[in-house]
């Protein structure tokens, strides 16, 4: 394009932008009002002007968005007596619990099984504890 008919299209658009804005901000006078101006002049004292706005509406709403972290109030940690993983929970995050309550079930396969062995070894024990004081008592006699 030449440069003449590039420099007339910005200054007729810089023209019409400025036409507008004087448009915009040039005061425009209300129907109503100049209708209310040509009432009679008997009613013209009546009449009092004003400005109303139509309201419409809405729903409001409360609402807050944040970006953070939260941190509990309280915290508690967690301890077994013995190690191992967690077969069961029994509780869901964010009830209360009391004092002593099962929250949770570690596999207690291991010590289960210890438990019948040592079951088991009793009745060996107390035959054992048995023989060994019959004799003792059969010594003595002599």
């Amino acid at each position: 394009m030449n440069k003449r008919i590039k420099w007339g299209i910005i200054i007729l658009i810089g023209a019409g932008l400025a036409g507008l804005g004087i448009y915009q901000f040039t005061p425009h006078e209300n129907e109503e009002l100049t209708a209310a101006d040509a009432l009679p002049k008997e009613n013209k004292q009546r009449t009092l002007k004003v400005n109303a706005q139509v309201i419409k509406p809405h729903l409001l709403t409360d609402e807050i968005l944040v970006t953070g972290r939260l941190v509990p109030d309280e915290e508690v940690s967690l301890s077994f007596e013995t190690s191992g993983k967690i077969t069961d929970i029994f509780f869901t995050e964010g009830t209360l619990v009391k004092r002593g309550e099962l929250l949770a079930k570690v596999n207690d396969r291991q010590l289960q099984a210890q438990l019948k062995r040592l079951e088991a070894q009793i009745p060996l024990a107390e035959d054992r504890v048995f023989r060994q004081k019959r004799p003792v008592k059969t010594r003595c006699g002599q």
